[in-house]
């Protein structure tokens, strides 16, 4: 889902984006489309009429009165963070040309560094998964996103030789 969500917001420009997906409802719609494409149906029983509760953001089965949730069972679930945020780190993610750091994330969603780290780990797993790069791109997601610190390699030594081998033949 998220791979496909990345793929939506990568060609947007920033006007675009805050049009499309400013509003927690807008992105709640946007998650909803992406899960049920054809419509809600329940999880429990298969329904496919639901009505939308007022008190919360879910919707309950008009036939077996389960709620649903349309974050549940999504890198969405169970967080504090708005889905503007998640969308908005998404596209900030998908965007980069070199990549974005947990810090710059954080410091642009107003996040902690650390919430930033975990949220862009987790972002970068579900979009690997969903596979949302082109079949025909030859660069590696890895080293587009997170590029790879330049470690020198440490110049081998030749192999020591043991004891019995300085011992001279007799």
């Amino acid at each position: 889902m998220t791979g496909k969500l990345a793929s939506r917001v990568r060609g947007l420009g920033e006007a675009e984006f805050q049009a499309a997906y400013g509003t927690e409802e807008r992105c709640r719609t946007a998650v909803e489309e992406l899960r049920w494409p054809e419509g809600f149906a329940c999880p429990v029983c298969g329904g496919r009429q639901g009505t939308r509760l007022s008190t919360r953001p879910k919707i309950q089965c008009t036939s077996c009165r389960h709620q649903a949730s349309s974050t549940a069972g999504t890198i969405f679930a169970s967080t504090k963070l708005p889905l503007t945020r998640w969308f908005l780190a998404i596209r900030l993610i998908a965007t980069a040309a070199e990549g974005i750091t947990s810090v710059e994330l954080g410091r642009r969603l107003g996040i902690k560094q650390t919430n930033a780290w975990a949220l862009k780990r987790k972002l970068l797993r579900a979009m690997e998964h969903d596979d949302w790069r082109s079949p025909g791109d030859r660069r590696s997601r890895k080293r587009k996103l997170l590029p790879a610190k330049a470690v020198p390699r440490k110049a081998t030594a030749t192999p020591p030789v043991s004891p019995r081998a300085k011992l001279p033949a007799v």
